[in-house]
């Protein structure tokens, strides 16, 4: 045999092994994806909570609570969201990369 047909079997087999493994792969992701939806559909339970005396909250008590929420949310966003944005943001990039690998 030559040495062309040698390189194209390799080049043929290469790509028959390369493809056939995706599609199995693929396979197995969709039947997993398949299994996953069924698993959480037969997981998935509601439930209610029925009003009594012991779990609802009069006037004062919800509007505490709401403020409460309201200030714990606006504190932990305000610190999450205190940051400057860099006019060139690459050079700042690159910059920051050199700081932390020295």
């Amino acid at each position: 045999m030559s040495d062309i047909s040698i390189g194209l079997h390799f080049i043929v087999t290469g790509m028959v092994v390369v493809f056939l493994t995706l599609t199995i792969m693929s396979a197995a992701m969709w039947f997993v994806g398949r299994f996953a939806i069924r698993v959480k559909q037969k997981k998935d339970v509601s439930f209610t909570i029925k009003p009594t005396e012991s779990n609802v909250l009069d006037e004062n008590e919800l509007a505490a609570v709401s403020i409460a929420l309201l200030m714990y949310r606006t504190e932990k966003e305000e610190a999450l969201l205190e940051f400057e944005t860099p006019v060139n943001w690459k050079v700042q990039g690159r910059i920051e990369s050199l700081e932390r690998n020295p």
